[in-house]
C-alpha cells in the first residue's frame, strides 16, 4: 500500500522537533520535508497548512489553560488573525517567513499588553508590516532588521543586537524574536549570525537589559530556539519553553534582582 504524504514525511519532523538531534540534524530535517514535498507537489502552495499538520503528531502543545492565560484560544487566533490579513494584504509581502507567525504574536501582546508599554521587534523582515500594524492599533511598536528594504529611523530602523541604534536604548514591555534566533533560520545563514552564535550570554544580557521591570520576551519559530533551558533561565524565569501553537513559542519574563 503507498504511504500517504504525511506518513512519508513523518519521521523527518519527529526528527526536526527532537532535541535530542543536533541542531544541524534538525535543520536538515526539516529542509528535506520541504524540498521534497515540493518536488511531489510541484509548489508550495499549501506548504504552511501541510508542516502544521504534520507537526501535530509530535509537537508539544500548550495546555486549553495557558492557551487562555496567554490569549491563543481558537477563538481569539482566528479574529485576530482576520484583522491581521486585512492589513497585511495591503503591505509588500516579506521575503522572511515572519509573517506566518504574526498571528501568534499578535494574540499573546494583545493578552500581555496594555498599550502602556514600548514593544520592540527584533529581525522584523525586509518590510515592517508588523510594526505598522501594532502601531495602527494603538500600541508603541519599535523594531530593527539587519537587511530590511525599508525603515524609516522613527519606529523601524536598521541593525542588530551587536549594533544596537541608540535612538531605541530605552525599556520596553515587551521583546518579540520572531523567526531570528531559531534552528532551522541560523544553520541557513550562519555566516550573518556569528557574533550571536557565539555570544549567546551577552545576547541574553542585552536583551534582559532592554526589558522593563518584569517585561516579557517572547521566541517565536518553527522547529526550534537556539537558547537552551539552561541559557535562558541564567537570565529569565521560564513560562513557557518551546510550546507549539501555530509556531513553537518560547515565553520569558525578566528575572527581578534580588538586593
Amino acid at each position: 500500500m503507498r504511504k500517504s504524504i504525511y506518513e512519508k514525511f513523518s519521521g523527518l519532523m519527529e526528527k526536526s522537533l527532537n532535541r535530542k538531534f543536533s541542531s544541524k540534524e534538525r535543520a536538515e530535517a526539516f529542509d528535506k520535508i520541504y524540498y521534497d514535498y515540493v518536488k511531489e507537489k510541484g509548489n508550495d502552495k499549501e506548504w504552511d497548512q501541510f508542516r502544521e499538520k504534520l507537526r501535530k503528531k509530535y509537537f508539544d502543545p500548550l495546555s486549553e489553560k495557558q492557551k487562555k492565560q496567554f490569549g491563543l484560544t481558537t477563538k481569539k487566533m482566528i479574529n485576530n488573525s482576520k484583522e491581521l490579513k486585512k492589513f497585511i494584504s495591503k503591505k509588500p509581502k516579506s521575503n522572511y517567513p515572519v509573517d506566518i507567525f504574526y498571528k501568534t504574536a499578535y494574540c499573546i501582546i494583545r493578552k500581555l499588553s496594555n498599550k502602556k508599554d514600548n514593544i520592540l521587534d527584533i529581525g522584523y523582515g525586509n518590510h515592517p508590516t508588523f510594526i505598522d500594524f501594532l502601531n495602527s492599533k494603538g500600541y508603541s511598536a519599535y523594531g530593527i532588521e539587519p537587511f530590511p528594504s525599508r525603515f524609516d529611523k522613527i519606529t523601524s530602523f536598521k541593525g542588530t543586537i551587536n549594533h544596537f541604534p541608540k535612538k531605541l536604548k530605552q525599556k520596553y514591555g515587551i521583546i518579540l524574536i520572531n523567526m531570528v534566533f531559531t534552528i532551522n533560520y541560523t544553520h541557513h545563514f550562519s555566516k550573518k549570525f556569528k557574533w550571536e552564535l557565539k555570544n549567546k550570554q551577552k545576547l541574553l544580557s542585552k536583551l534582559a537589559s532592554l526589558l522593563s521591570k518584569e517585561g516579557y520576551l517572547i521566541l517565536v519559530d518553527d522547529i526550534g530556539t537556539i537558547f537552551s533551558r539552561k541559557d535562558l533561565g541564567r537570565k529569565f524565569k521560564i513560562i513557557v519553553f518551546e510550546k507549539d501553537n501555530n509556531g513553537r513559542i518560547t515565553l520569558l519574563r525578566k528575572k527581578q534582582i534580588i538586593r
